[in-house]
């Protein structure tokens, strides 16, 4: 895992295989902490919570969410389970929570997600070729310019 001057990092390296993981990086003056939620195992997913400084006032804190999931995934139903139970999970805990989940989806189709929690998927401009497969989705789409 690299380290950044200024930064704390958050990682989940991959499990039963050397190399990968996921990682966040919070900027090391900001009250960041990994969130409790459960990740089963097939995934590559790291929860962090984060409390910035400034924040729209409709907004109490950041969950911030990493994931990659590889190509042909087997575990795409497994991760978008995940994801809306998570989200679920956190919107009772933190009522005002920004969700904030970024990473490489390579082609696992986010829309069940977005629509259980009306959220969006922001990135507009192929990632990868003409593909993409890098997501943002967040329900903060509205504090986002085209």
């Amino acid at each position: 895992m690299t380290d950044i001057a200024n930064f704390t990092t958050f990682s989940r390296p991959r499990q039963n295989r050397s190399g990968g993981g996921v990682a966040v990086y919070v900027r090391s003056d900001l009250p960041a902490c990994i969130l409790d939620i459960p990740v089963p195992d097939e995934l590559e997913c790291i929860w962090i919570k984060v409390r910035p400084y400034r924040l729209p006032r409709s907004v109490s804190c950041l969950a911030v969410c990493s994931v990659y999931s590889p190509p042909n995934s087997p575990h795409s139903d497994v991760l978008l389970d995940h994801l809306v139970e998570a989200v679920d999970s956190l919107q009772v805990k933190y009522p005002h929570v920004g969700v904030l989940i970024g990473g490489d989806f390579n082609r696992v189709d986010v829309t069940r997600l977005c629509r259980a929690h009306n959220l969006r998927q922001v990135v507009k401009q192929p990632t990868r070729g003409e593909a993409t497969l890098d997501l943002l989705i967040t329900n903060l789409s509205s504090h986002y310019s085209e």
